[in-house]
């Protein structure tokens, strides 16, 4: 039940430039080739955006040829994180070779969707399950704007009276003008005379950039203005009723429940399900005789409408992404709002934070160093990792402290080689790798139960690991693997480390500090068992620390193994053993055995042998809910230098391609890299 198209090309006006700047987007989008063209011929689709310039000249152009007509487009109803003018990427677009949605007057491909509307119980599922996550999360057009409580008095009815920008084309297409927002005003008033009336301003007249009906200053006691930026979902759950003309508003009210009144005829008007008593029906000349229920409506205007493109691949995409997509990104839009002050962070790892943390309730700035003149005033302070670790809430405090370190899923290349990670982890109370202190990590895992939904994801998230051989570098080398193992010996896979990694200084004591030592305790305690042991590739490239003495290598381990993917490891061993090493982890995601002599985060949770338990994780957790908290509600996800918000699987099918297709090192990059580093280290840049 797509738009349908008539079969023949598309066609863009050659003076449209921002419509010609979209083209290979559109393309995706509308899933057809998009042409450029100037002169009226006949039987063409002429494309122009909302009431803009391109739609004026497609509309001049298609009125002179013959057979020709206009496709509009316009913005979708779950758009973007930000405002247009902060030039956020578009989620979604609309695009109606009938008419558009929020002409009244005419019939549109929505409406015959909606007249037609005949869907399955599965669809009809998943439209529900789409408006409770919506309405849990409070997704809208732009969601830029904090949640807000009004302080509302609980023993009175309070109105929603919803205000829109002057000239906004949706209001005369309903059939209203700018006399009919007086008109409701007017009306809620005299319907309810001892309710509160509150009248919610348009989010581009609080960012004044527009004009709206409603000037704050007119008096009225029961009347009162939101004229902050405030999401619209927050507001309409405090209320009783709401008032609107033609705002998309109205239909947000109706998922949560509410009565709504119509003054104009907007989309959702005239099936059945809001008041219209008020609303010029005469328009509509008996075209919208279907009563279609609210999953009926939602499908046909947010599943079959609507046309969604994936911000970090270009591609086509359902609504669930957007909306994965969307609440990841609302989320850390409200929790880091205010100015953040990123310390000690080096030219290289700055140009990836700018772009993780594009978002538009946080203003970013660097410092060297972290002075109290620096601090006033900054909201939130990030420091790299376990750097200055004498800082704490207290230390900074109005200000609130977050610790940055790379994810799990990282990239195909070293860190240490400046590659940008696909993975951060950001995290308000320790970091996941100190067990001298709880962290987020922690906290999630502790009150984390996974519902049927939950676990169907991380299963898909886990195969697709071992499928694709993934894993946190995805180095690809030959493969010098030991060609005769003895098949009675259990194998036992030993990873080494870099000796001044964070995760050692903290997760380890005297009894396991170093690669030998631990490799003394592996032989020790399994004298019969082969022992392969893989140095950590950073010490392997002389860009850490971490290198054990040839001599003891071939001591203590039966095979010393320097370019096999680590997964072709994890598979070809029985168990692993580590002190801290992330190995473990993908370890236990392959159903390996792990024995841990240090503390790493995926120890004490009953998963794991543990010669030095951590003291406070007493939950005993299955590998499903460890591995959904650590790769899906812990982490940053972001691909192709976009703001965070892409989920695991994005960066699955992107390491994927790479893995597939890798990319030619530079030699002499790769030879003056160590020199690089070395400085970087001296100076503290790192």
């Amino acid at each position: 039940m797509e738009n349908p198209l008539v079969n023949k090309p598309i066609f863009i006006p050659a003076l449209s430039i921002g419509l010609l700047s979209k083209r290979t987007w559109l393309s995706k989008v509308l899933n057809h080739d998009i042409k450029i063209g100037l002169l009226p011929l006949a039987h063409r689709q002429w494309l122009g955006w909302g009431n803009k310039r391109s739609y004026k000249r497609a509309t001049a152009l298609s009125q002179l040829g013959s057979d020709s007509n206009t496709i509009q487009l316009e913005d979708g109803f779950i758009r973007s994180i930000g405002l247009p003018k902060d030039k956020f990427p578009v989620w979604s677009v609309i695009f109606d070779p009938l008419g558009i949605y929020y002409n009244a007057y005419k019939p549109s491909s929505l409406e015959h969707l909606i007249q037609a509307a005949n869907f399955d119980t599965t669809t009809l599922k998943r439209a529900n399950d789409c408006i409770d996550l919506i309405c849990q999360h409070n997704i809208t057009k732009y969601n830029h704007a904090p949640d807000i409580a009004l302080n509302a008095e609980p023993d009175q009815k309070h109105i929603l009276v919803v205000d829109q920008t002057k000239g906004d084309l949706s209001i005369k297409a309903s059939g209203a003008s700018a006399e009919t927002f007086q008109y409701m005003l007017h009306t809620a008033l005299a319907t309810h005379p001892d309710a509160i009336i509150w009248v919610k301003t348009h989010p581009e007249v609080s960012a004044q950039q527009k004009q709206g009906h409603f000037k704050p200053d007119n008096f009225n006691d029961r009347i009162r203005y939101i004229t902050t930026a405030a999401n619209p979902l927050s507001l309409i759950k405090q209320m009783d009723e709401v008032y609107v003309v033609s705002s998309q508003m109205g239909f947000e009210a109706l998922m949560l429940g509410k009565k709504v009144y119509c003054f104009g005829l907007p989309w959702y008007a005239g099936w059945g399900l809001t008041h219209d008593e008020y609303a010029p029906i005469r328009i509509l000349q008996n075209r919208r005789t279907a009563r279609p229920t609210l999953q009926q409506l939602f499908a046909a205007a947010y599943f079959h409408y609507t046309r969604y493109i994936d911000p970090y691949t270009g591609q086509r995409c359902d609504l669930e992404t957007i909306l994965d997509i969307a609440i990841a990104q609302k989320q850390w839009n409200e929790r880091l709002a205010g100015t953040v002050l990123c310390v000690g962070f080096s030219p290289w790892k700055k140009h990836f934070i700018r772009n993780y943390l594009h978002l538009p309730a946080l203003t970013l700035d660097f410092t060297s160093e972290l002075t109290y003149k620096s601090l006033i005033p900054v909201d939130h302070v990030i420091i790299w990792g376990m750097k200055q670790p004498e800082l704490n809430h207290k230390t900074i405090a109005p200000a609130k402290l977050w610790r940055m370190e790379d994810g799990f899923v990282r990239s195909v290349g070293l860190g240490a080689k400046l590659i940008t990670p696909y993975s951060l982890v950001l995290d308000d109370q320790g970091i996941y790798y100190n067990p001298q202190q709880p962290s987020q990590l922690e906290q999630i895992l502790s009150g984390l139960t996974l519902n049927d939904d939950q676990r169907i994801r991380i299963r898909g998230v886990i195969t697709a690991l071992i499928k694709q051989n993934i894993s946190k570098y995805n180095l690809q080398g030959e493969n010098d693997w030991p060609s005769a193992v003895p098949a009675d010996k259990r194998i036992i896979l030993v990873p080494g480390q870099v000796s001044d990694d964070a995760s050692i200084r903290y997760g380890t004591s005297s009894y396991c500090p170093s690669n030998q030592k631990l490799l003394e305790l592996v032989r020790q305690h399994h004298p019969d068992a082969y022992i392969v042991y893989k140095p950590h590739p950073d010490v392997v490239s002389g860009l850490r620390d971490g290198k054990i003495a040839e001599q003891a290598m071939q001591q203590l381990a039966d095979a010393i193994v320097y370019q096999t993917n680590m997964s072709c490891c994890l598979q070809a061993c029985d168990e692993v053993h580590t002190m801290t090493s992330l190995t473990g982890f993908e370890a236990l995601l392959r159903g390996k055995t792990v024995v841990c002599y240090g503390q790493p985060f995926y120890s004490g949770w009953g998963l794991t042998t543990d010669l030095q338990p951590p003291p406070r994780r007493t939950q005993k957790l299955d590998i499903e809910t460890l591995a959904y908290a650590t790769l899906i509600s812990y982490p940053l996800y972001s691909i192709n230098q976009k703001t965070m918000g892409a989920q695991i699987e994005h960066v699955i099918e992107q390491l994927g391609r790479e893995i597939a297709v890798p990319v030619k090192s530079n030699r002499l990059f790769s030879g003056l890299l160590p020199i690089v580093k070395r400085i970087h280290h001296r100076f503290s840049l790192r």
